[in-house]
């Protein structure tokens, strides 16, 4: 014990050392693992600056053409590739705005009676000018008939028969002459006429088309069950907006038809039936907004979205195959087109229907038809083979001009915000 109090100061360095010693390769590794985090971050820097330096730039180019050749820019974006860039993206708002306007002025439709929306002063006017529009305006659009009715058939056989007794050659007491002869003529002629006035109808006309059950009427103003009832404002909406979608499909079948002098020669032969969704259900929304009935006049709780302009457009490929649904820029509208055309044009015909209009066709059916049993039926198609095109269509109208004039019920339904003040004044 003398031994280790004299030697306490010098056990204990010793102690120290020895602890010293045992902690330098801890202390050792603990330095190394930091420089070597230092070392990896240093590294890593580089390689960030290294990419930035060498990776591969093109100058901004605005072109319609996705497949346009895009100059390398061959180094680092200075002052004057940054000013480029902030151009070519003016350059590309300019022209969405541009063709933000297009579309509005192309898709932009006129009432069928001024002032009849949002708040109509006589619901009656819209009412008649709504019937005459379907019962003559489209067939005259059109250029368009049925083949005659019996009833008109006999009458044009009873007139027949007094127009070649007149013309017979009588003797002086009045009989005629001949009579046998001019009564073989009258039954000669009466056999005949169903046929030639068929053939007629077909070579005076474009196409068939009986208005009465091809387009689509509103059920709150078909056949004046409501003449003496003032409708309310949705309704009249919803009347003129199925009234504009077949006024759009009509002007593209005239256009398909316009170089045609007969039915023989046109590649749309018959308009079959528009039909288009009843009250609400004309608008496609979001799968389940508008799955259970909303009274006329309340809100609607479903999910249509109030999108800007410069947001995503939502999709939603329950609903449409296009997976297009109203939203805050548009509406889109579902409706069924079914008509018998040239085999051969069938192409065209779709082509033709959606060109010029914010109009898709995004389904289709064909079905061959028996010419010579509709000629029975008085329906002279011409000698080509014919079918029934059917086709599924959706066409969108844009908010910018339909939101004035839509009923505050219908604004409700589709959630429709009005947009500020200044974007209001814009358009």
């Amino acid at each position: 014990m003398e031994i280790v109090k004299k030697n306490l100061f010098s056990i204990i360095c010793g102690v120290i050392a020895l602890i010293a010693i045992a902690a330098i390769p801890t202390f050792i590794r603990s330095q190394q693992k930091a420089l070597q985090t230092k070392l990896d971050g240093r590294v890593k820097l580089f390689r960030d600056f290294h990419t930035v330096d060498t990776k591969p730039r093109q100058q901004p180019v605005v072109s319609a053409d996705a497949n346009a050749a895009v100059p390398d820019l061959g180094n680092f974006p200075g002052p004057k590739a940054i000013e480029s860039g902030k151009a070519a993206i003016s350059q590309v708002q300019a022209q969405s705005m541009a063709l933000e306007k297009m579309a509005n002025e192309m898709n932009k439709h006129t009432l069928l009676v001024p002032n009849s929306l949002p708040n109509p002063s006589d619901t009656f006017a819209f009412q008649r000018a709504y019937e005459e529009a379907l019962d003559k305006g489209i067939a005259e659009q059109l250029h368009s008939s049925t083949p005659p009715t019996q009833a008109e058939i006999e009458r044009e056989k009873a007139a027949l028969q007094q127009r070649v007794l007149a013309a017979a050659a009588r003797n002086e007491k009045g009989d005629i002459l001949f009579k046998d002869a001019v009564d073989n003529d009258i039954a000669k002629q009466i056999a005949e006429l169903p046929e030639n006035m068929r053939k007629n109808a077909a070579l005076q006309y474009k196409m068939y088309m009986a208005a009465a059950s091809a387009l689509d009427r509103a059920p709150s103003i078909a056949g004046g069950n409501n003449a003496m009832t003032a409708l309310p404002p949705e309704e009249i909406w919803l009347a003129q907006l199925g009234l504009w979608v077949q006024q759009d499909v009509c002007a593209g079948i005239a256009e398909i038809n316009k170089d045609s002098k007969s039915v023989g020669t046109s590649p749309v032969k018959e308009l079959v039936v528009i039909e288009i969704p009843r009250g609400r259900e004309i608008y496609a929304t979001p799968s389940g907004a508008g799955a259970a009935p909303t009274p006329m006049g309340a809100p609607q709780t479903g999910g249509v979205a109030a999108n800007g302009p410069t947001d995503a457009l939502p999709k939603d490929m329950a609903t449409s195959p296009t997976g297009r649904v109203c939203n805050g820029l548009f509406d889109v509208v579902h409706f069924t087109v079914c008509m018998n055309v040239d085999a051969t044009q069938v192409p065209r015909v779709i082509e033709q229907l959606q060109r010029g209009r914010l109009l898709t066709v995004y389904w289709s059916d064909v079905v061959a038809i028996n010419s010579v049993e509709k000629q029975q039926e008085g329906y002279f198609y011409g000698p080509v083979p014919v079918v029934t095109l059917t086709l599924k269509c959706e066409e969108l109208f844009m908010r910018s001009w339909t939101r004035p004039l839509m009923p505050q019920s219908i604004k409700q339904f589709l959630n429709v915000q009005e947009p500020p003040q200044s974007t209001a004044l814009a358009n």
